[in-house]
């Protein structure tokens, strides 16, 4: 037996990594749009992107890790 994973398997991974950054990058822009377009004070809406930021940064990390 082999270690190796088969092509179909290898082709679901990827599709689902493909699904999955277009899944964060349409909420990581819905979210800025959500920010840009709320009345709060602007360092809250500087605060709350930079935290969304830094945990899409941080979960495409992962994601290329693996």
């Amino acid at each position: 037996m082999t270690d190796k994973k088969s092509s179909t398997g290898i082709e679901q991974d990827v599709q689902i990594e493909e699904r999955t950054r277009h899944a964060m990058e349409n909420y990581f822009n819905w979210l800025h749009s959500a920010i840009l377009a709320s009345p709060w004070s602007n360092n809250l809406n500087k605060k709350l992107l930079s935290y969304a930021t830094e945990n899409v940064t941080c979960c495409r990390g992962t994601c290329t890790e693996t």
